[in-house]
């Protein structure tokens, strides 16, 4: 390729927000999946000590094989509160699960009439799966898994975390790290005014299902937009 056609480059035509939003939740959904692995793994060790072979549903190849595994030796383990909490948590992955896969799955198009709707194509078997998202779903998806995030680590609230604080210990961040060793990153990791949300504080919000993810009222995620 000529010094030219280097400077060329593709560009998905993401908004600043969209890509913000976007990378936020793949981020996340990670962190998700890694906890629901390593709590159900624990199970494993806890009942046998050592485990020379884990079940193929933990091979980490398909995560719903391992969501099973986590709903049936964890949260029908846990008692009273938690138990409901994590139940929720259950319910509103398996509903968000689809639209993880439309943005990490799916190719970006946006129609004629409203270029300010995201949506994402991607063939599954025979099935052409178009999901639409605005700017405003995005966002809420990204907090919806910071709350999921904070709910299936400590069911009970802060009581948990103080407990798992006790028994782990500290865990210094990113951004304290970064401050403290005067890296140059600390200032990237500092939420602009602009981009910093509310972080979700789960002790204090009601539980509501319904709220977890914006309904699909006039169907517009899944109608097809040409």
């Amino acid at each position: 390729m000529s010094e030219k056609g280097e400077l060329l480059a593709f560009d998905v035509e993401l908004t600043e927000r969209e890509a913000f939003c976007i990378g936020k939740i793949i981020a996340l959904w990670a962190a998700l999946e890694h906890e629901i692995f390593t709590q159900t793994l624990e199970t494993f060790l806890l009942e046998q000590g050592e485990v020379d072979k884990l079940p193929k549903k933990m091979n980490g190849v398909q995560f719903t094989e391992t969501l099973e595994l986590w709903r049936t030796r964890v949260i029908g383990t846990a008692e009273g509160k938690r138990r409901e909490v994590l139940e929720r948590q259950y319910n509103v992955i398996c509903q968000c699960h689809q639209y993880r896969n439309a943005l990490v799955h799916g190719m970006w198009e946006w129609p004629v009439q409203d270029p300010g709707l995201l949506v994402s194509v991607r063939v599954n078997k025979r099935d052409l799966i178009k999901v639409a998202f605005t700017p405003d779903d995005l966002e809420h998806f990204h907090l919806t898994l910071q709350k999921i995030n904070i709910r299936i680590r400590a069911p009970g609230g802060i009581p948990d975390m103080l407990g798992k604080v006790a028994q782990r210990g500290f865990r210094r961040s990113r951004r304290s790290i970064a401050l403290f060793s005067d890296h140059p990153i600390a200032n990237e990791l500092i939420p602009s005014s602009k981009s910093a949300r509310p972080h979700p504080d789960e002790t204090n919000e009601p539980i509501d299902d319904s709220g977890y993810f914006p309904p699909l009222a006039d169907d517009r995620r899944n109608r097809d937009r040409n």
